[in-house]
């Protein structure tokens, strides 16, 4: 979920592909300058598959919580993700 540190605000990019979680709000990163055509015909099917769950980046910074629950569960992922970059 994106949070809110030291006055800013951060949306989680998790992975460097499209790839839709069933919880959350995280972005991707994509680099068009490196995109072949087909590239760009996944990216459009994605789009058309998931319009639905997909929201501007003013909404996903609307959704900035302190709650608890959401702090704890993003300590746990960070910790996740740190652990499994160093293998």
């Amino acid at each position: 979920m994106p949070f809110e540190r030291f006055g800013i605000k951060f949306i989680p990019q998790l992975f460097y592909k499209n790839i839709i979680l069933p919880f959350g709000i995280q972005s991707t990163q994509i680099h068009l300058n490196y995109w072949s055509d087909d590239d760009f015909i996944k990216f459009r099917k994605f789009i058309i598959k998931n319009i639905s769950k997909i929201i501007s980046h003013s909404e996903a910074l609307n959704k900035v919580s302190d709650s608890k629950a959401y702090n704890f569960f993003n300590s746990i992922i960070k910790k996740f993700l740190l652990l499994k970059r160093t293998f």
